[in-house]
């Protein structure tokens, strides 16, 4: 038996030959840049930091030792610390003063001004008394 071989067209002639392409001498692009995102996307949320621990300074409480903070300062200005911290006592001191004296004013005026609107409500009354009488005279 004859093996069959597959039959395979012959090529034509007329066809040219094409040259082998020669390769290109553009540079190559780098990375491409990064873009904003377009569109309506969230931004993205920044990382939320806890809190700074703040040193608890309140009055202990019976029986506990008291907290004390952890500051150190120089000697030298220890002196001035001291008298700014005093005299911060006494304008707080004196401001709680001015406001108990503000106070009391404000009460002696709301006084005052009750007193004048229950003169002036007499008078009120005097008045239409006296409009009343003379407008309707007696036959």
């Amino acid at each position: 038996m004859e093996e069959k071989k597959p039959i395979i067209p012959p090529k034509p002639e007329g066809f040219p030959k094409m040259p082998a392409p020669e390769p290109l001498q553009m540079p190559r692009p780098g990375p491409a840049p990064i873009e904003a995102p377009t569109g309506l996307r969230r931004p993205m949320r920044q990382p939320v930091r806890p809190p700074m621990r703040v040193p608890d300074i309140r009055a202990p409480l019976s029986g506990l030792r008291p907290v004390k903070p952890h500051v150190y300062v120089k000697v030298s200005s220890y002196k001035q610390i001291m008298d700014k911290i005093d005299e911060m006592s006494k304008e707080v001191g004196r401001i709680r003063n001015l406001l108990s004296e503000m106070d009391a004013l404000t009460r002696q005026e709301a006084q005052k001004l009750g007193t004048f609107n229950q003169v002036l409500s007499r008078l009120r009354q005097d008045l239409e008394f006296v409009e009343n009488t003379f407008t309707q005279p007696e036959e």
